[in-house]
């Protein structure tokens, strides 16, 4: 049993660890995907909230020539949308 609660732990660290490296690798896209063509001032102001909203303003940014793969739409979007206005590594 404790080696099984170890075993499950030490998933838990390395699953927390690559949620944490995914999400500074999307700050940096989005910090060159976005900054490549505008200030990241409006996009900081605008963090969080509908992802709706998001999804739109990125595939609009990727269907007018953002540097970035079809495949990364969706998930920009989330992150953008589950930040906290300011609060993204590329506002500072």
């Amino acid at each position: 049993m404790r080696r099984l609660l170890c075993i499950l732990s030490s998933l838990l660290l390395v699953a927390a660890l690559a949620v944490a490296a995914g999400a500074q690798d999307m700050g940096a896209k989005v910090s060159s995907a976005c900054g490549a063509c505008h200030a990241l001032g409006r996009t900081c102001a605008k963090l969080g909230g509908n992802q709706a909203y998001w999804l739109s303003t990125v595939q609009r940014m990727y269907d007018n020539g953002a540097q970035m793969a079809g495949s990364e739409v969706g998930p920009m979007a989330a992150y953008l949308a589950g930040l906290a206005p300011g609060k993204a590594p590329f506002c500072k």
